[in-house]
């Protein structure tokens, strides 16, 4: 692609570098600065192939950008560092939220979600890096996230008992989409169980292996990646699974024993399978791996089918259908964590540091990847002061 603009056009060249578009050049690419915090931890990491997409739109949205008469006119008479100006990228952030700067006409106008406003600024953070790298620069500010809806204990034991009523009653006749119905109902108490015993996002719990449940099912072991702590090392714990919980996951691994039977190519590990063949215009059969979308449609399925029933009863609250509203919980039902080890790091397990902490702490932030808005700022502060004590130092 041509860029009219010098100074978008030396930007493009500078990315090339690092994200490079030929094939042939992606493994000679040139590192970019990671900071993590201070000097010592920063670290020099080549991009990933979803960053340098990322990177390469956000040039075509500067390229966009320097056309609109709001934009300093020295970023189009100059160089790329005019582009990393308080003043240009004020204006970029103004057209670029509204979603002035999208690439094709007919989104124009289409605000970005905050995740989009999040990876532009990331994006942003990388490109000053290359371009002034002596010089500190200014970046938008994201709005604050609001605080999401929580459940409370009482309601998840409704939920879980409403869920083992529902998978209990089988199909009232012999037909394949009733069978298929009753797969689908005692694979969301399974999730539900799950998801309200170890508090896990739905990623988490899509890459549960068969070989990750314990003797007796007892126990299940999760891996653990906080969003926004790559520089952290992934953790696994082995988290106890409440007499409900263990009880739906003997019925769901009975149901998935008979859909995983006559698939061929080899064993599937996954523990959460599809109940029907999805989608039928590629005759995929039943017993694939799921998704991470399905599971989260599973349990939104559920807590929508219980708050109908529940409506009108005196002193039920409506439940968040939202697998995420479960791992913000403030009381985990019945949860206990056994372990924590680092991947890759041998030793004797520890107990699991912040396991028990409370919102509002760095701890539940890390150990617990509490993104709510207490403990993000908790984890700022904590940052910051950690900071000012080594410069003190």
């Amino acid at each position: 692609m041509v860029y009219e603009v010098r100074s978008v056009r030396n930007l493009a060249t500078l990315v090339e570098q690092v994200a490079p578009r030929d094939r042939d050049e992606w493994e000679t690419r040139q590192p970019v600065l990671v900071r993590r915090g201070s000097p010592r931890r920063d670290v020099w990491e080549q991009v990933s192939r979803s960053r340098a997409n990322q990177l390469w739109m956000v040039v075509g949205m500067f390229d966009r950008a320097v056309q609109h008469p709001s934009m300093p006119e020295r970023t189009r008479t100059r160089g790329m560092d005019q582009l990393f100006t308080w003043a240009a990228l004020a204006a970029f952030w103004e057209l670029a939220v509204p979603g002035e700067l999208r690439a094709r006409a007919e989104d124009r106008g289409k605000r970005l979600p905050v995740a989009s406003q999040r990876m532009v600024r990331d994006c942003l953070a990388i490109l000053a890096r290359l371009v002034v790298p002596e010089r500190r620069v200014r970046l938008p500010k994201l709005p604050q996230a609001s605080a999401r809806a929580v459940t409370r204990p009482e309601q998840e034991q409704e939920l879980l008992h409403y869920l083992l009523r529902l998978a209990a009653d089988g199909p009232a006749g012999g037909f394949v989409w009733q069978q298929r119905q009753a797969d689908a109902r005692v694979r969301a108490l399974a999730v539900a169980g799950v998801a309200v015993d170890t508090r896990s996002r739905v990623s988490e719990l899509a890459a549960i292996r068969m070989s990750d449940l314990g003797e007796g099912l007892k126990w299940v072991r999760v891996q653990r990646r906080p969003q926004n702590s790559s520089h952290l090392p992934v953790v696994v714990e082995e988290l106890r699974l409440s007499r409900a919980t263990r009880e739906a996951l003997g019925r769901w691994l009975e149901v998935r024993d008979r859909l995983v039977a006559g698939l061929e190519g080899g064993r599937v590990e996954a523990l959460w399978v599809r109940v029907a063949p999805y989608p039928l215009r590629t005759g995929e059969p039943a017993g694939l791996p799921l998704s991470d979308q399905v599971l989260r449609e599973a349990y939104s399925r559920g807590v929508r089918s219980l708050n109908s029933v529940m409506a009108g009863e005196v002193g039920w609250e409506p439940l968040p259908a939202s697998l995420e509203s479960l791992r913000r919980a403030v009381t985990p039902v019945e949860e206990e964590r056994v372990a924590q080890v680092p991947v890759g790091q041998p030793g004797r397990p520890r107990r699991a540091s912040g396991a028990g902490s409370s919102h509002g702490t760095e701890g539940r932030y890390v150990h617990g990847g509490c993104r709510c808005v207490e403990c993000c700022e908790a984890a700022a502060h904590a940052r910051r002061s950690r900071r000012r004590e080594r410069a003190g130092a």
